[in-house]
């Protein structure tokens, strides 16, 4: 399915100085009609958890209704992937799927990205709509006008369009986009239908498990589907993670790698904050960065390899914050010239710093880099003599 990314926001005034996030986020897909969504989501819906099994059941339903879906979760946990999938097995999936996320944009920014510009200038009307010095803009459509620009819903015309933070705008505009909805889902000309999903994000900490969701919500109707976070889902990790293992592999064209079992156990033990968005970036590191047939231990950030994956609380007695930061950054160095052999721009990249920027640690903490490379010459010519001794 190819994906075009559009600068919106750029297109409708190049003299405002438009929220670049917004921008950045904003996606039109123009699809073609899939067979056998079944087997689609089958296949796209990776894990063995409860979850799991609900998650196809839901998209399955929701892909063969017209209905409002409302995602709710955390960051990184597919809010976005399952309304693309729903789009994909839908009567829409011949249209766009267009998605934006609003973020922390002003709510006059939020009304042009969704309705559009519609330019209220006389001399932008045709002639025959020229009965004063302005004109209301619901009776014309952006298309009509010249000067105008269409907003993301007119963009989306017979397809999908997911929004993204709508509960960090104001109410007027939530209001205007439940209205919306309840107009039949008319876009701006009526030239088609739009179906709406919406992304509601969650967060959470460990002092505050659960962050309540905005009163504002309840302006907003439509199905709720509450995607839990990963760390609910221990079962999927090791089917995630080898799934986006053999993905990176296929894509960096590189042969396939085995997860290590201690590596598994660490990744399962991980609370995941950034959920499978994270267990993405630290898959593709552990590609990146490792030689076949296995992902060990090893590999895996420091963070994830301690006892409990720092999730353990640690009585602050009798400890000094700067020896001990001190002490474990040396202890990351250490391990990252010993897998390294000794090659200190090897563990810099390791330890993704600028070689530079190692070098000055090694020297500021009296390393060593010579002893590594001798340990590993040793070990080597040691390895030499076993396999030229005769039996």
């Amino acid at each position: 399915m190819a994906t075009q990314t559009i600068n919106y926001l750029h297109q409708i005034d190049q003299s405002d100085q438009i929220d670049k996030q917004v921008a950045e986020h904003t996606i039109v897909d123009r699809g073609s009609q899939l067979n056998g969504s079944s087997q689609l989501v089958t296949n796209s819906i990776i894990g063995s958890s409860r979850w799991a099994e609900k998650a196809r059941r839901l998209v399955a339903a929701h892909s063969a209704q017209d209905n409002t879906v409302i995602f709710e979760g955390e960051p990184g946990t597919g809010k976005h992937f399952l309304a693309r999938l729903i789009h994909q097995c839908s009567r829409y999936s011949e249209g766009p799927f267009v998605s934006v996320t609003l973020g922390s944009t002003t709510d006059e920014t939020a009304r042009t990205v969704l309705f559009g510009r519609v330019r209220r200038r006389v001399d932008a009307l045709p002639a025959s709509h020229c009965p004063g010095s302005e004109f209301p803009a619901s009776k014309f459509t952006a298309s009509e006008i010249p000067g105008s620009e269409k907003g993301l819903i007119e963009l989306a015309a017979g397809g999908t369009l997911y929004i993204d933070g709508l509960l960090d705008t104001s109410h007027s505009l939530i209001g205007d986009v439940a209205r919306f909805i309840e107009n039949a889902g008319l876009n701006c000309n009526g030239a088609g239908s739009v179906r709406i999903l919406f992304g509601i994000t969650t967060h959470y900490s460990r002092c505050q498990p659960r962050t309540p969701i905005d009163l504002r919500s309840q302006y907003m109707n439509g199905d709720r589907i509450q995607i839990p976070p990963l760390r609910e889902r221990q079962d999927d990790i090791e089917v995630l993670a080898a799934h986006f293992v053999k993905q990176c592999c296929e894509q960096s064209r590189k042969e396939l790698r085995a997860i290590s079992q201690n590596a598994v156990g660490a990744l399962i033990n991980y609370d995941w904050p950034r959920n499978v968005a994270e267990l993405v970036s630290v898959v593709n590191h552990l590609v990146r960065q490792s030689n076949p047939p296995s992902l060990d231990l090893a590999l895996l950030p420091a963070y994830m390899q301690r006892p409990g994956n720092g999730t353990n609380t640690i009585a602050a007695v009798d400890l000094d914050l700067d020896e001990e930061v001190k002490q474990f950054e040396i202890n990351l160095i250490c391990a990252a010239l010993r897998q390294s052999r000794g090659l200190q721009n090897k563990a810099a990249q390791l330890l993704r710093i600028r070689p530079t920027t190692l070098f000055m640690k090694i020297k500021r903490y009296g390393i060593d880099v010579a002893d590594f490379r001798q340990r590993a010459e040793r070990s080597a010519a040691s390895c030499l003599r076993a396999f030229e001794e005769p039996d």
